[in-house]
């Protein structure tokens, strides 16, 4: 039975986003769940500024800003299917003075980059694994992969979508 300070249940971008400044914070963590092929994400992410900071904070951006697009309009259409809807409506950026509200990323790229620093990183297991279970007490937490490991940790953090085990 293996203990740490944090398990992070989810390998997408916000769960190694989360394993990287829980590490920074001189917290262990082990992150658990399938290796993404960032290749074959064709999704983006509209990013605004503070998720921005956030990622250069950790030292992720720079390996998404060449590939990310500035978000420099947002429209906003009702497309509820009413009779009546209300009128589409188009805020710009430079209507504020800003060059941009933020920066749409690729969410191949956002994972690469998230991917090498979580690598890289000294206090963060990466385990390629599927969470079977998660069983909580007063004082610690049983994570209990589909191979029959088990971990014991006080913080469960769960990232894995909308369908959690978490």
């Amino acid at each position: 039975m293996a203990t740490g300070d944090v398990v992070v249940v989810g390998t997408g971008p916000v769960g190694l986003a989360a394993s990287i400044a829980l590490a920074q914070g001189d917290l262990t963590v082990r992150i658990i769940g399938a290796r993404a092929d960032a290749n074959t994400d064709t999704r983006t992410a509209a990013l605004f500024p503070s998720s921005i900071a956030f990622l250069k904070h950790l030292g992720a951006f720079e390996g998404v800003s060449a590939s990310s697009v500035p978000l420099k309009g947002i429209r906003i259409i009702d497309d509820t299917g009413r009779l009546l809807r209300a009128p589409e409506v188009t805020f710009e950026a430079r209507e504020l003075g800003l060059d941009a509200f933020g920066y749409n990323v690729p969410n191949g790229w956002l994972t690469a980059s998230l991917e090498a620093i979580v690598a890289a990183h000294p206090r963060i297991e990466r385990i390629d694994g599927v969470v079977a279970a998660v069983a909580c007490q007063p004082s610690a937490a049983s994570v209990r992969l589909d191979d029959g490991r088990v971990i014991e940790t006080p913080i469960v953090i769960g990232a894995d979508g909308h369908r959690s085990v978490c």
